[in-house]
């Protein structure tokens, strides 16, 4: 059963706000509840983070999480002995979070830097999303072998740790939330893209059913009303 860090919703009710009152979404506590988010989308749902005392506790917490999680749960449970491509393949996924991203065309970029072959690079990769660190969204196509020729969206287990890369970029740490948000909602999700534009998040429903686009405008109060 996969555990998630925190929601918004669970990040609220550990600091002491009830997320479904009137008063947070719409009263006297939405102040304190827009001030929650922001510090929620820059240090991630981490419980032990969550509930820190400050900045420096939670730097610290986060780089000690990254070491465990990195050599603990990567480079010890798998093996991993190309350093070099742990290392410049660590730094892409982490870099790319809320953006399309080919290890293809990592494998073209970096062949000729360090020794490694593509089978190794996927293997490596897998190991990656198997720890759950990453995920990978794949475009919604109709053909399984059309979805694994495009490129993948890559997401991050928790904003927190988007600050390995010190990323400022609102719009991308926001469309990481939403997708930790439908994961825990829905399951799978896909996105879509053409040469006119690109929708974000798709959900396959069932079968039978039609495959539906949900647009929304997502705020913070979104991932309390929904």
């Amino acid at each position: 059963m996969p555990v998630h860090p925190f929601s918004f919703r669970e990040y609220l009710e550990a600091r002491g706000l009830d997320p479904a009152a009137s008063d947070t979404l719409y009263g006297k506590a939405m102040g304190e509840a827009k001030r929650l988010f922001s510090e929620y989308a820059q240090w991630g749902g981490f419980p032990e983070v969550t509930l820190a005392s400050g900045q420096m506790d939670r730097t610290k917490l986060l780089k000690e999480y990254l070491r465990a999680m990195f050599f603990r749960d990567l480079v010890e449970r798998y093996n991993m002995t190309n350093i070099a491509l742990f290392d410049a393949l660590a730094d892409k996924l982490f870099s790319s979070f809320s953006t399309r991203l080919s290890l293809t065309a990592f494998y073209k970029q970096y062949k000729n830097m360090f020794p490694f072959s593509k089978d190794l690079l996927f293997q490596y990769f897998r190991n990656f999303e198997d720890s759950l660190l990453v995920f990978a969204v794949k475009k919604y196509t109709e053909s399984s072998y059309a979805r694994s020729r495009n490129p993948m969206k890559l997401y991050l287990a928790d904003t927190g740790l988007c600050r390995r890369v010190t990323s400022q970029d609102a719009g991308r740490i926001l469309e990481n939330i939403i997708f930790l948000d439908l994961v825990r909602r829905i399951g799978d999700v896909y996105y879509f893209a053409t040469d006119s534009g690109e929708c974000d998040f798709i959900q396959e429903r069932d079968e039978k059913a039609d495959n539906i686009a949900v647009h929304i405008r997502p705020t913070w109060r979104w991932l309390l009303e929904h």
